[in-house]
This record gives C-alpha cells, sequence and structure tokens, in this order.
C-alpha cells in the first residue's frame, strides 16, 4: 500500500477532531491521541484507537480523593471554556453528587485570560477548601502563584495535562509543591508504594530506562528535555506497536485492527489498556486506558504516590 497507514499520538482535542472525518473517511488508523477526550470515543469509530485516559475520570477521581481522603466539602473548579475544561466540570459534578456536594464556585476561563485576580477573589469568597485545575499549565502557573500573593492557597489540584511535575515547579518557581495532581503513568503506583517518591527523571520504571536509553538518548534534539511530556508520546502508542509485533511482516491495516482488537489489560508505561470488537453503540470498545491515580508535587520537583491505580467511570454524553 501507499500513502498514510496511520496517524499516532497527534496533540490536542481541536486539532484532531479537525482530521477525524478525513481520516476515517479513508480508513487510516488513529491512535493514541494527546488529548483525553470524550470525542475520540463517543461515536466510536472502527479506525479510531484512543489511549490517554478521558480527562471526566481526572476529574472524578481528584474529586474522590477530596471527599473520601481530605474530608473536604467545600470544592471549586476554574475550567478552560472549552472540550478539555467542560469535560473536568462535568466529571467533578457527577463525582460530588455522588455525595450531595454541589461545587461552591464553578469559573470558565479563556485562552486570553491572564489576570487571575478577580478569580481569586472568588474562589476565597466561596471558601473553597480545594480547587480543580482544568486550564493549561500557564494558567495553573498564574493561579497558584496569584494565590500565594493574596495569601489564599486552598489545596490546588490539577490533571494529567499538568502532571510533570519537573516542567510545572519550573515554570511555578517551586509554586507547584504540594499540587495534588492525577497522572496516567510513567511510573506503577503499585512498585512505588504509597507515600513513596518517585522521580521521573530518574525513573524506577525499566521500561522507563529503556525509552530513555534506545530512544531519548539516540533520537532526541539536543534541546530536548527528558521526562514525563517525552515519555508520554511513546506511552501512547505502544499498544500500536505491541500490535504491530503481533501482527508480523504480512501487516494490513485490517490485521491491525483485529490485533488492536484482541488486546486486553496490555500494560507499558501507562495503565491498563483494552479494546473489543467494534460496536458502533458501544463508546468502551475504543477507550483504551481507563484507571489513573493520584500523586502529589514534592519541593524537590519529585511525585509522591498518594493512590494505586483506580479505575474510571465513563459517563456518556447527555448524562
Amino acid at each position: 500500500e501507499t500513502g498514510m497507514f496511520a496517524f499516532v499520538s497527534g496533540v490536542g482535542t481541536a486539532t484532531g477532531l479537525a482530521v477525524k472525518d478525513y481520516l476515517m473517511e479513508r480508513k487510516i488508523i488513529m491512535m493514541g491521541m494527546s488529548a483525553g477526550s470524550r470525542h475520540w470515543v463517543e461515536p466510536p469509530n472502527k479506525y479510531m484507537f484512543n489511549t490517554y485516559p478521558l480527562y471526566l475520570g481526572d476529574a472524578q477521581v481528584l474529586s474522590q480523593y477530596a471527599v473520601s481522603n481530605l474530608s473536604f466539602k467545600r470544592i471549586a473548579i476554574a475550567y478552560a471554556n472549552d472540550d478539555y475544561g467542560k469535560q473536568g466540570l462535568e466529571g467533578a459534578q457527577w463525582q460530588l453528587a455522588k455525595f450531595g456536594i454541589e461545587l461552591v464556585e464553578h469559573i470558565p476561563m479563556n485562552v486570553a485570560d491572564t489576570d487571575m485576580k478577580p478569580y481569586i477573589m472568588k474562589f476565597r469568597k466561596a471558601k473553597a477548601e480545594a480547587v480543580l485545575l482544568f486550564v493549561n499549565p500557564g494558567q495553573v502557573a498564574r493561579l497558584i502563584g496569584t494565590g500565594k500573593a493574596m495569601k489564599f492557597e486552598p489545596q490546588w489540584m490539577t490533571t494529567t495535562t499538568c502532571g510533570d511535575v519537573p516542567l510545572m515547579m519550573a515554570i511555578t518557581k517551586g509554586l507547584y509543591a504540594g499540587t495534588i495532581l492525577a497522572s496516567f503513568g510513567m511510573m506503577d503506583p503499585g512498585l512505588i508504594g504509597i507515600g513513596n517518591i518517585e522521580d521521573v527523571n530518574n525513573p524506577t520504571h525499566p521500561l522507563m530506562k529503556k525509552y530513555y536509553n534506545d530512544a531519548y538518548k539516540k533520537f532526541a534534539a539536543k534541546e530536548e528535555r527528558w521526562g514525563l511530556t517525552f515519555a508520554a508520546g511513546i506511552g501512547f502508542v505502544e499498544p500500536f506497536v505491541e500490535a504491530l509485533k503481533r501482527v508480523g511482516r504480512d501487516l494490513t491495516r485490517e490485521k491491525l485492527v483485529a490485533e488492536l482488537e484482541k488486546m486486553d489489560n496490555f500494560q507499558g508505561i501507562m495503565g491498563r489498556v483494552s479494546y473489543k470488537p467494534f460496536d458502533a453503540n458501544d463508546p468502551l470498545c475504543r477507550i483504551g486506558q481507563q484507571e489513573v491515580f493520584i500523586g502529589q508535587a514534592t519541593k524537590d520537583a519529585k511525585t509522591k504516590v498518594l493512590t494505586y491505580w483506580n479505575k474510571t467511570e465513563y459517563i456518556p454524553m447527555g448524562k
């Protein structure tokens, strides 16, 4: 065959949606998009395979931890006024409703917003004990920094999008320490243990060590930084590579799809990934990873493991 065989690890929801229909019409496999959007699985497409845990799940697990582990009842959220943020809001409301709790404040933010003082004032007025941050890393940094300056320091909690702790510590000048975050991998909480510390830049995970030596050291550009962000690109397509190996040299798209559909609890450097035979009425047949764990940023830019893997609940559109 000639042309494009597959499109893998594309970054962003809007950019992915812009090409999804084009790729699906041509039966080109779309694999491991770098965004946790529900649009990858609902409606499901035969040639679309999600890997990234959905943002809905991040919000569920963070909200669950805030209530059950930290005994917080006054929870707020700052969310991007887009697909990413709105799914975070939906997941938080879904989970908190199980406890009979409503958000004390929920504030949409636009990409161009830079003045965080009005938002901090609203969170403080609402007496928020924890604030979920479903915004971009730059706005996370501004909110935490402005909160510090205004002497408002709740328990900040954020998403897998801001899971690269060394990077976040750098852009916040250390203020990210203590932030609780959802994580999709690059470390195994079961091996590390709750309460123990992991340094993603000096990983204990055998596969992370392998990828550092075999991928980063050999192929990364001189200015490229090793860490969670670099390794995530590998993690998103590990199931694709595994399926390629299983098919062997007599490769076709249909054979690759068939092998991916057999995948059950495959695990590389992320959580467990499973697919099922295509069913146009079942988003879970293409959902991939449905588990995340909770960590906390330490002062020395490492991650303290707070939970083991938590399986998230799929929330259909319109529920």
